[in-house]
C-alpha cells in the first residue's frame, strides 16, 4: 500500500527551530515538512510518495530550498502540483480536485495541514472523508507544527536554537471524530454496526497489544463493538429468544458507563450517551425486550422484522403467563389459535389441533383472552401475510399503511399488557 505526504507550502520566510512529537525530535529545521517526513517516513521505501500543492508565489519563495532540503529523497517519488491561490470558489473546487485527482487508490494518508491557508482546512477535511468512500483511502494522521506557541516572530529569532522546541500537534482524532459521528449515526438511525465495529476494531488492536489486553477502555470497548453487532443481526434476523435471553443488556450499560468515566475528550461522550440511550429500557432476560426490539425495527425501518418479532413476542407473553414452555412449537401454535378462535368466534367443531387436543384447556384460555386484543393479533398477522407475500395479494396494502399501521399497534399493545 502506498503512503502518501500531502503539505501545502506557504510563502512566509520560515524560522529555523526544532520540532518535536513526542518523544522524537527534528533539530533545526525550517520547513515542518522536512521534521514531518523524517518522523513519520523514515527508513523511506519505494511505496512512500511525498506530494507538495504549491500555488505561484509558494513555489517561487519556498520550493527551490525545500527541494534542497529533500534532495535526499527519491526525485521520482516527490511530486510538485501546481493549484491556484484559492480566492473565488472555482479556484477552490479546483484545488479540491486537484487533490483528489493525485491521491492513489487504497493508500496511506499523512496530511500536513500546518500552512494551508484559508480554506483549505476545512476542504481538507471534506476532501478526505470524500476519497475514504471513492477511493478506500486510509487517513493515518493529520498534523500541524506549531511554532508560533514560541512566541511573535521577533521572539523566536531573539531566542537560541536550542529554546526553540516548537510542538506537532495531532489533529488526527478531529477527523476521527467525524467518523465515530457517523458510526453513532448509522447505528441510531439505521440500527447498523457495521462502521461503529471498523471503528472499534481499528481503535483498540494497538492498544490491546501494547497492554497485551489490560487497558479497561479498549476491552470495554470490543465487548461494546461486538455486543452492538450481535444485537443487530439479531433484529435483522429475528432471533427473538436471543434478544430475550441472551443479550447481555445490563453489561454493556455498565460497559458504556465505565468507558463515558475514562473518555478524556470531551465531544466524545454525548456520542457514547446517544449510542448507550438507544438500548435504554433492554434488560437482561426480560419479556420487554421483545417488544422493545419489535419498536427498535420500526424506528429502523425494519417493518417485516418488527412485525414479525411483535406477534412472536405476544405469542411468548402469553406462553408465559399461562406457564407453558414458550420454545415448544405446540404450546405456540396453540397460543395463537386461542387469538383466531377468539376474534372470530370460531365455533369448536372447527378448531384445529392442538387447540381441539383439550377442549377444556382451551375454553379456560379463552375466557382469560381480551376480544379486543385478539384482534390486534389478527391485524398483526393479516400485516405479516401480506408483507411475506411482496405485495402480491388482491388485498395488498400500500407501504406507507404499513408504517402507521404497526406503530398504532405497537402502542395498543404495550398499554394493554404493560400499563
Amino acid at each position: 500500500m502506498k503512503k502518501i505526504f500531502i503539505s501545502f507550502l506557504g510563502t512566509n520566510n520560515y524560522i529555523p527551530c526544532n520540532y518535536y512529537f513526542g518523544s522524537k525530535k527534528i533539530e533545526n529545521v525550517e520547513f515542518i515538512q522536512e521534521a514531518l517526513i523524517k518522523i513519520f517516513f523514515e527508513p523511506f521505501d519505494n511505496n512512500s510518495f511525498l506530494l507538495f500543492f504549491l500555488t505561484s508565489k509558494a513555489k517561487e519563495v519556498n520550493w527551490e530550498k525545500l527541494k534542497q532540503r529533500l534532495s535526499k529523497y527519491p526525485s521520482n517519488q516527490i511530486c510538485e502540483i501546481d493549484i491556484p491561490d484559492g480566492r473565488t470558489e472555482e479556484e477552490i473546487w479546483e484545488i479540491f480536485e486537484k487533490l483528489y485527482d493525485n491521491i492513489p487508490y487504497n493508500s496511506d494518508i499523512i496530511f500536513d495541514i500546518t500552512h494551508a491557508f484559508r480554506s483549505i482546512p476545512m476542504l481538507a477535511i471534506s476532501l478526505l472523508n470524500y476519497a475514504k468512500v471513492m477511493k478506500r483511502i486510509n487517513v493515518k494522521g493529520i498534523y500541524y507544527g506549531a511554532v508560533e506557541t514560541l512566541g511573535n516572530r521577533q521572539t523566536i529569532e531573539n531566542m537560541p536554537l536550542e529554546k526553540r522546541d516548537a510542538p506537532i500537534f495531532n489533529l488526527t482524532q478531529f477527523n476521527e471524530l467525524i467518523e465515530w459521528s457517523n458510526g453513532a449515526y448509522e447505528f441510531t438511525k439505521y440500527g447498523i454496526t457495521t462502521k461503529l465495529k471498523e471503528l472499534v476494531n481499528n481503535r483498540i488492536k494497538p492498544i490491546l497489544a501494547k497492554t497485551k489486553g489490560k487497558d479497561s477502555v479498549a476491552k470495554n470497548l470490543r465487548f461494546i463493538s461486538n455486543e452492538l453487532e450481535r444485537i443487530s443481526f439479531a433484529f435483522s434476523t429475528v432471533r427473538g429468544n436471543e434478544i430475550y435471553k441472551n443479550i447481555k443488556f445490563s453489561e454493556i450499560e455498565t460497559a458504556f458507563d465505565e468507558i463515558y468515566d475514562q473518555i478524556e475528550i470531551k465531544p466524545y461522550k454525548p456520542l457514547i450517551e446517544k449510542i448507550k440511550n438507544k438500548l435504554s429500557g433492554f434488560k437482561n432476560n426480560n419479556i420487554k425486550n421483545l417488544f422493545y426490539a419489535a419498536n427498535f425495527c420500526y424506528e429502523h425501518n425494519l417493518i417485516q422484522q418488527s412485525i414479525t418479532i411483535l406477534q412472536e413476542a405476544i405469542i411468548t407473553y402469553f406462553c408465559e403467563q399461562f406457564n407453558f414452555d414458550y420454545k415448544k412449537r405446540k404450546h405456540r401454535e396453540l397460543i395463537s389459535q386461542i387469538f383466531h378462535i377468539k376474534a372470530k368466534n370460531i365455533p369448536e367443531n372447527e378448531w384445529k389441533p392442538p387447540a381441539k387436543d383439550d377442549v377444556q384447556l382451551t375454553e379456560k384460555l379463552l375466557i382469560q383472552v381480551n376480544n379486543e386484543f385478539a384482534k390486534m393479533f389478527i391485524e398483526l398477522s393479516d400485516l405479516r401475510n401480506d408483507i411475506n407475500h411482496s405485495g402480491f395479494l388482491d388485498s395488498s396494502r400500500s407501504y406507507n399503511k404499513f408504517y402507521t399501521k404497526i406503530k398504532e399497534i405497537y402502542e395498543k399493545v404495550m398499554n394493554h399488557l404493560f400499563d
